[in-house]
């Protein structure tokens, strides 16, 4: 028989001894287990499990207001935190979680979290990848278990150097199981130091009909490619404004 709830906590079974405050999520059997890096997970345990099959509380993602989480290390009060291994969270990592109303200085510590929102909400990523890195494809959002993204903007600069070499730099997703280039820039547009917006500057172009801006698939990864060799330019700065869907 199916069942909703409105509470901010439900109880679960754990699926082994867990720590209190730990990201977990659920498993194929219907118990709790520690949330990776890249599992968003359903909540943050309320109270800790010391054994498999015993029922504890969970305070659901959707729960309003903070929470509290467990840090893999320092991070700085009202600074982004990302999901890290182990049901922590982290001052940096491949998708964000919150923001930190508290400060950490050590592994294990225990912080209060303003989250974000599992799904719906836009998240941001800046990352530099370097010349190296994009000839051998960069990954820039790592696939998620049962969960895809959705595009709402992107920017790119050349640093170092103008872009040479190649004939485009790539943000490639997957739609209905084929590659497909959400974002592609000329180098031509790729000046040092040029903020290219994708789909407005000048020799960047989009998918039609909106398409970029639309789901891409489940379990599949957001990366940067280049058709062809990049050269001259040291780095590739990518500024991403993305959902990750249910």
């Amino acid at each position: 028989m199916s069942q909703y709830v409105e509470a901010a906590v439900r109880g679960f079974a754990a699926g082994a001894a867990i720590g209190q405050f730990l990201r977990v999520y659920l498993t194929a059997s219907n118990t709790l287990a520690l949330a990776g890096a890249n599992d968003y997970g359903i909540g943050t345990m309320e109270d800790p499990s010391t054994a498999a099959n015993e029922q504890v509380g969970v305070r659901l993602n959707s729960a309003q207001g903070s929470r509290k989480c467990v840090a893999n290390g320092a991070i700085t009060v009202g600074d982004p935190v990302y999901l890290a291994a182990s049901g922590k969270v982290g001052a940096s990592g491949s998708v964000r979680y919150g923001t930190a109303l508290e400060a950490a200085t050590a592994d294990n510590d225990i912080i209060e979290v303003l989250v974000d929102g599992n799904t719906g909400g836009v998240q941001h990523l800046r990352v530099r990848t370097t010349t190296a890195n994009v000839n051998a494809g960069a990954t820039l959002l790592p696939a998620i278990p049962g969960r895809s993204y959705r595009l709402v903007d992107a920017t790119m600069i050349s640093i170092g150097g103008n872009a040479a070499g190649a004939t485009a730099i790539r943000i490639t997703g997957t739609q209905s199981a084929s590659s497909v280039q959400l974002v592609s820039n000329t180098v031509g547009a790729l000046t040092q130091n040029t903020r290219v917006l994708a789909g407005v500057t000048a020799n960047s172009s989009i998918l039609a009909d909106g398409a970029s801006f639309t789901a891409c698939d489940a379990n599949t990864a957001i990366t940067l490619t280049a058709s062809g060799t990049l050269t001259t330019s040291t780095n590739i700065d990518v500024l991403l404004s993305y959902v990750v869907d249910a």
